[in-house]
């Protein structure tokens, strides 16, 4: 509905939400001074009069079917004279009556003011985190009604969870905790403490000393919220300073460029949190700057200081309550994700951090970034190990182009063995540049020495399956009959290569300049099922492939390829590799 508002002096600037209570007839019993002010002489008018025709049927027809759940309606309100406001309605049934008869309630919220008032409870909201923030205090809530108490503390605006669970979950906590002799008094003081909370009065306050070496004494004061007598809101204060408190924390644990949580309270904090084993989805995700080190270079160090603090303050915005984030030093930034519970929110998270951020600076400086996510439990329950696997899906998504996101799967990416992260390392740290030099060094030392000089030398094909994240490398000569070479981790043997070079659909794939290339080799299902069951049995999930001619017939072709998973090629590794393929292949040809 188009937003229309008329009004006189005077209601531009008032907060609308009005409360007031009609008959079934749907004429006011009791309503808000301000509801009276607006209407005027009206008042005396059915609200079904007062708003859209079609609206006020609906409004008398749920009276007249004795309406149980709310009606609620997007409509305009009028006075009949010179006003109109366009509002959401609430129709419910009520406890006031007049004469002993029910009223029904009705709600009317200006949505101009629901608009505005959105905007002022999360400015509140944010103010309120930061006071608690600045508190070094923790809090807690508890609902009597289901027995559940929250513990928790703010940092860097957010509440990190210390305990959750019912008081008897607390005690037992406790009791597994201690061992010592003052487990007595301790579980003492907490009986009394959880007495306390189920007792029902209004407020209270207690003090104990600690078991902790300091022997602090804490004070616990609590009261319940006055429009939800369910719960019971308060803190727990001591009169030292917590050595033991844990380092995420402190004030220590702040990245100073950013006020993210530091690399060691973002990992005390994350370990801690997998260490419940309590089956509930989370997600690790790592997220670099891409080409970083090109805009401190092109920019300056001081606008690449921007760029962290801004990158962090976007995700700190999109991620808010949801997760907790850290920053690794650098480019590099960690979220813990604890309340995303689906594939589809998380991806649509990450889209959005990607949109902000390209939106955020100058479309010349051009800041991307490259994500990579593990999850827990699925992907394993230790730290180091859900990093590594989302350290591997992020290098991924850099080889693939940048600006994406990677959320690692076994099936797609490949087991994670000690070799695999080794060869990874030394992959991630190599540039387009070191690339180039590489395989320049390689070409050269193939036309002096020979093609043996590569297709014979594990170490040389080994530096070329790392340098472009390859599984294995296959090379065929003398038109398949010839298995020249195989390296890697194949699980099954080499194939008879003869098929594919007398299989014309097959060599048709290749084109005028020789180049295969198949991110994803389902898509040869429809091509050319033969191959494509060849390529299933060798669990070979995306390949770029250099044919080479021999008189102007298909005689050598050198496989690049990678397994169970699907592979976007880079513009930059399809140049690299189709030039080393051919080289390969055409010095073959020669030889033979």
């Amino acid at each position: 509905m188009k937003i229309n508002i008329v009004e006189r002096e005077g209601y531009s600037n008032r907060i609308m939400n009005w409360k007031i209570y009609v008959r079934k007839d749907l004429t006011v019993a009791k309503a808000s001074e301000y509801y009276y002010e607006f209407i005027e002489e009206n008042s005396f008018r059915p609200v079904s009069e007062l708003v859209l025709p079609e609206d006020g049927e609906l409004l008398k027809e749920a009276v007249a079917a004795e309406l149980l759940a709310p009606l609620e309606l997007m409509t305009v309100l009028s006075n009949l004279k010179d006003s109109t406001r366009n509002v959401y309605l609430r129709m419910e049934q009520s406890e006031q009556t007049e004469d002993g008869i029910p009223l029904y309630q009705i709600t009317l919220s200006d949505l101009h003011d629901l608009e505005n008032r959105t905007v002022q409870l999360e400015q509140s909201i944010l103010k309120y985190r930061h006071f608690m923030t600045l508190e070094d205090v923790y809090y807690f809530e508890y609902l009597i009604d289901s027995d559940h108490i929250t513990v928790y503390k703010y940092v860097n605006e957010r509440a990190m969870n210390q305990f959750e669970g019912s008081l008897k979950d607390l005690i037992r906590m406790v009791e597994n905790a201690h061992t010592d002799s003052n487990i007595a008094e301790m579980e003492e003081h907490l009986r009394a403490f959880c007495a306390h909370l189920r007792n029902g009065k209004d407020s209270f306050e207690m003090k104990f000393n600690g078991q902790d070496e300091d022997e602090r004494m804490w004070t616990v004061r609590a009261s319940r919220i006055p429009k939800n007598r369910n719960m019971l809101a308060g803190i727990i204060d001591s009169d030292k300073n917590r050595k033991q408190e844990a380092y995420y924390l402190t004030p220590a644990a702040r990245d100073a460029g950013t006020g993210l949580l530091n690399k060691r309270a973002w990992t005390e904090y994350t370990i801690e949190q997998l260490n419940r084993k309590d089956g509930r989805v989370r997600w690790l995700v790592i997220i670099d700057v891409d080409e970083f080190k090109h805009i401190n270079d092109t920019y300056g160090h001081i606008f690449g200081d921007q760029v962290i603090r801004g990158v962090a303050e976007i995700m700190q915005e999109l991620v808010g309550q949801r997760g907790v984030i850290g920053r690794f030093g650098g480019d590099e930034y960690v979220i813990l994700l604890e309340k995303v519970e689906t594939r589809e929110q998380l991806k649509t998270l990450l889209k959005t951090i990607a949109k902000e951020l390209r939106l955020a600076f100058d479309p010349k400086i051009h800041v991307t970034a490259s994500i990579g996510v593990s999850e827990y439990p699925v992907d394993g329950t230790e730290y180091e190990y859900l990093m590594r696997k989302a350290d591997k899906a992020l290098y991924l998504a850099k080889e693939k182009g940048k600006n994406r996101h990677i959320i690692y799967e076994e099936r797609l990416h490949g087991k994670l063995e000690t070799d695999d992260m080794q060869n990874m390392a030394m992959a991630y740290a190599v540039s387009k540049e070191k690339k180039r030099e590489v395989i320049t060094d390689m070409i050269t030392k193939l036309c002096v020495s020979g093609v043996n000089a590569i297709v014979k030398n594990e170490e040389r094909l080994q530096q070329i399956r790392s340098l472009f994240d390859l599984d294995g490398i296959t090379i065929f000569s003398d038109r398949g009959s010839n298995l020249v070479c195989r390296n890697g981790n194949y699980v099954v043997e080499a194939p008879d290569g003869r098929p594919g070079f007398e299989d014309e659909g097959y060599l048709a794939l290749f084109g005028d300049d020789g180049i295969f290339v198949e991110s994803n080799m389902i898509k040869l299902r429809s091509q050319n099922p033969a191959a494509y069951a060849v390529t299933q049995e060798q669990e070979v999930g995306a390949a770029l492939r250099c044919l080479s001619r021999k008189e102007g017939i298909p005689y050598t072709m050198v496989n690049f390829e990678v397994f169970n998973r699907n592979r976007k090629w880079s513009d930059e590794d399809i140049t690299l590799l189709t030039l080393l393929g051919h080289c390969i292949g055409d010095l073959l040809n020669y030889s033979e």
